[in-house]
């Protein structure tokens, strides 16, 4: 109880005062909440949903190991409606407690897949990247609810960057993918700094040119 009020009772509106708060209806911030949109009410949906809930969860684990894996998942489960829409949300649970049974987390190989996430620095770097490393690994060579098709079009689905990264994520599930995300990063970083001199350079020599009027001969009266 809280203030006389029943704890579940606060739980179950959690979601929607978060949404009225933070990411109200209308405004600009409506489509900024780390889960928009909501997947499809699929086997390959709620599977993703679960593998984005963990990457988030896991995300803000200060320690990070295959010992904490187990309650880390145990959480995202106990909070699902905290985060997912009534109509959705027990669909969610219950794929959620399916996926948290130590049996599933081996044999569909989430274990192996957070811990591989881990090691990968271009990987674990967010939480949008890791979900997209995951739903691949579990969801789609794992589990076979999703193909990479599927995935490829919940990425767009996204708003431009999160969905940006959980495509990369995707990618980064092969050697392959990893070279060519990072050498898409080096030539954007490349691109930058080209972009970044020549604004510099153009404002050295606006700065020059001023100076050179302010130094020029001063005018004598006649």
């Amino acid at each position: 109880m809280w203030h006389g009020i029943p704890i579940k009772a606060i739980r179950s509106h959690v979601l929607r005062l978060k949404s009225r708060a933070c990411f109200r209806t209308g405004t600009h911030m409506e489509k900024m909440g780390p889960r928009h949109p909501a997947f499809p009410e699929t086997d390959c949906g709620r599977c993703v949903e679960v593998m984005r809930d963990l990457a988030i969860q896991w995300r803000r684990t200060e320690t990070r190991d295959r010992n904490s894996l187990f309650t880390v998942m145990e959480e995202v489960c106990e909070d699902i409606e905290l985060r997912h829409a009534p109509q959705v949300r027990d669909d969610i649970r219950e794929h959620c407690e399916e996926v948290s049974t130590p049996e599933y987390m081996r044999e569909k190989g989430v274990t192996a897949a957070v811990l591989a996430a881990e090691d990968l620095p271009m990987v674990s770097e967010s939480p949008y990247i890791t979900a997209g490393f995951l739903a691949t690994r579990v969801c789609s060579e794992k589990a076979q609810a999703c193909s990479l098709k599927e995935l490829d079009t919940l990425g767009r689905s996204m708003t431009e960057i999160p969905g940006r990264m959980f495509r990369e994520g995707v990618k980064a599930t092969t050697e392959e993918g990893r070279l060519s995300i990072q050498k898409a990063r080096t030539e954007h970083e490349a691109k930058l700094d080209g972009i970044r001199n020549k604004a510099e350079a153009e404002a050295a020599a606006a700065a020059a040119a001023d100076a050179d009027k302010k130094d020029g001969p001063a005018h004598s009266e006649l």
